[in-house]
């Protein structure tokens, strides 16, 4: 559904160390994926909604979250018109979908996602 959040994404420098204290804390579960460059893991929180979590170290550790759009590139021109700062441009993800990465006028950090059409 468009304008719905749909996915929650962990940024850390230290994918190892926050898996541990999720476990730990919530009892979630991790699916380490074959993602060339990256360590990328799928998280199973036992809810509806997806979440994975990352190794990055380019950006703050933060929790990024995934907003549904029709149209990833017409929502990354509406929100720049609209103040926001964009980071990251329509990106693909193999037979998955398109992700921008934006600021809103306040600084805060979202992303849209246009799933593929099925």
């Amino acid at each position: 559904m468009p304008s719905s959040f749909c996915y929650s994404e962990l940024h850390t420098g230290d994918l190892t160390r926050a898996k541990a204290f999720y476990s730990e804390l919530f009892g979630w579960k991790f699916e380490d994926l074959p993602v060339p460059g990256m360590q990328y893991a799928m998280v199973h929180t036992g809810g509806e909604q997806g979440s994975g979590a990352m190794n990055d170290a380019d950006v703050p550790p933060m929790w990024l979250t995934y907003i549904n759009v029709d149209n990833v590139i017409e929502a990354t021109a509406r929100a720049a018109k609209l103040g926001a700062k964009v980071l990251t441009t329509k990106t693909e993800v193999k037979d998955m979908g398109w992700f921008a990465v934006i600021d809103d006028p306040t600084g805060a950090r979202l992303a849209l996602w246009e799933p593929v059409k099925k």
